[in-house]
């Protein structure tokens, strides 16, 4: 397999979300916004929480494509792949070995995380962290990798992120739960849930967007699966 360069994209945030969901423009062109007048500083900020909250209620699974260095530290070198562990890769940049570049077929992607060189070498057994990846003694992989949401997510980060718009907004009126509970009015009792309650069970408290958790995230995990072992090449991202 030969690994063409590309450009770099966006890198990851420390939640670990590479670029949001939805835009502003497609959010204020929903129906139930037309009456609303809302900053567009307000609708970004807005689309950048929403997608942040889905992201981790959806177990992150979908960050969108992002572009990430990593600084493999295996410990004892070896003929086999190193784990990236970016998973999905989409592809590899560049590889670095004492500050000099590998060619495209000097080494190979297998199942989408493993990078196994081909060149008969071995990778370095270790590294030093505390110099550039441009110097001797060091070596770095940089990637595009990740995933994006699926239609039923776009859709539901777009209504959760109007929502979220509407309760920063003074006289908007929100489907969001709100914090007040056992409220009496005119006779008639109301039970309101704390939002944070519909949180903690991985849900927002708008129907559609709890949906959409349910159907990719049905078991509440709040991150992607995965194995761990001290055998497991470690690895740093600069």
């Amino acid at each position: 397999m030969v690994l063409m360069p590309v450009p770099a994209g966006p890198t990851p945030t420390p939640s670990g979300l590479c670029s949001p969901w939805v835009d502003a423009a497609t959010v204020a062109a929903r129906p139930d916004m037309a009456d609303v007048t809302i900053t567009p500083e307000t609708l970004a900020a807005a689309c950048v929480d929403a997608s942040a909250l889905l992201y981790i209620l959806s177990g992150r699974q979908y960050p969108g494509i992002c572009t990430s260095t990593v600084r493999p530290h295996n410990g004892s070198g070896g003929w086999g792949g190193i784990d990236l562990q970016l998973y999905p890769i989409h592809t590899v940049i560049e590889v670095k070995v004492d500050g000099e570049t590998l060619g495209a077929g000097d080494y190979r992607l297998d199942d989408r995380r493993w990078l196994v060189r081909t060149d008969g070498l071995i990778w370095p057994s270790d590294q030093w962290l505390h110099l550039a990846d441009t110097e001797a003694g060091t070596w770095s992989v940089a990637a595009v990798h990740g995933a994006e949401p699926p239609a039923l997510g776009v859709s539901a980060a777009s209504r959760l992120a109007a929502e979220l718009a509407k309760e920063r907004t003074p006289g908007a009126t929100t489907a969001l739960p709100r914090r007040l509970t056992n409220i009496t009015r005119q006779g008639v009792s109301m039970t309101l849930v704390d939002p944070a309650t519909y949180l903690d069970q991985g849900r927002t408290g708008v129907p559609e967007v709890d949906r959409f958790i349910a159907a990719v995230n049905p078991s509440r995990q709040r991150a992607r699966p995965a194995v761990f072992s001290p055998d497991l090449p470690r690895r740093r991202r600069v």
